[in-house]
């Protein structure tokens, strides 16, 4: 078996395969000599870069005291076929399989602690990045708005969003630049056995050391309807403190942000019809959250839950 070539794997005393995730990797749960639990990722060498940016990136938290994995051994085997990390294995239960059986008021409480979770990720040192973030960003918007305008007849659908893009670019000046996670979905949270929150699948999507923040909130997954009471008490765990006016201001950008990925959806999907059924979806539900993007405050938000303790 490829776990097999991973070096001191002759120790291990156990190996589980674990089927879950979707990058394609190959995982295992290993005991070890000392009856340590480590996660084994086994991925192509042509991953190796990401893999390897991942791994630093979970260093690097490791030093900061944020709950997540501590990173143990990476390298490459199978004589230079594979790449493999050894992280710590976290004792728990992923958010996204716990909260269809969890009632609503303890999904909430769960999302407040992701919340404050990824504010503590976002707390953590990072290098700045060359090039400012409104300039970075603008570019790559750009790239698809050209792509819709080439083709604005037959993705006349995602119209309102364009114009919330084109009309809304200061919303990108100034923005804060942090340190991230990548994908911090439900599925990427762990509860712990003590009823704690961490984080695992570290990723670096936008080859950026920092991005902002508010970006982080674009987890939900395409086609789907959010959790409302997660998503609402993550945002509330997130910005507890905030006035009312400058919470309404984040959530301005928050809706640019899915404004932006509904037309880069479409564009990408079109003409060769690549995720062209989840992509329109997507936008569907987008508009559907944002009114035709009339709104800043998205439907799935629940408003009469706020305990963010803003004045």
């Amino acid at each position: 078996m490829s776990w097999k070539h991973v070096p001191g794997s002759e120790t291990f005393k156990t190996v589980k395969p674990l089927a879950k995730g979707w990058s394609g990797a190959k995982k295992f749960i290993v005991t070890t000599a000392d009856d340590q639990q480590l996660l084994l990722r086994l991925s192509s060498i042509d991953g190796h870069d990401s893999s390897k940016a991942e791994f630093e990136k979970m260093a690097r938290v490791a030093t900061c005291g944020v709950p997540s994995p501590t990173p143990i051994d990476f390298g490459v085997c199978r004589k230079g076929k594979q790449v493999y990390s050894l992280v710590t294995w976290l004792e728990g239960n992923d958010v996204g399989s716990l909260l269809p059986t969890l009632p609503e008021a303890e999904q909430y409480q769960l999302g407040k602690q992701a919340g404050a979770l990824l504010r503590a990720i976002h707390q953590i040192p990072a290098q700045p990045d060359e090039e400012d973030w409104s300039i970075w960003f603008e570019r790559r918007m750009q790239e698809k708005l050209d792509i819709y305008f080439a083709h604005e007849q037959h993705l006349a659908d995602a119209a309102p969003c364009v114009d919330y893009l084109l009309q809304n670019k200061a919303l990108l000046q100034n923005r804060p630049q942090v340190f991230y996670h990548g994908d911090l979905n439900p599925t990427n949270v762990i509860r712990m056995t003590d009823g704690s929150v961490a984080a695992i699948d570290y990723n670096a999507p936008y080859n950026r050391l920092r991005i902002d923040p508010v970006l982080e909130f674009c987890t939900i997954p395409w086609e789907q309807n959010p959790n409302a009471h997660y998503y609402t008490g993550m945002l509330d765990g997130y910005y507890e403190g905030f006035s009312e006016k400058d919470f309404v201001a984040e959530l301005a950008v928050l809706a640019y942000y899915f404004a932006y990925e509904a037309v880069w959806g479409m564009a990408d999907s079109h003409p060769n019809g690549f995720m062209k059924k989840e992509c329109r979806k997507h936008l569907e539900n987008v508009l559907r959250w944002y009114d035709n993007m009339r709104t800043p405050i998205p439907s799935w938000y629940l408003q009469n839950l706020n305990t963010r303790g803003a004045p």
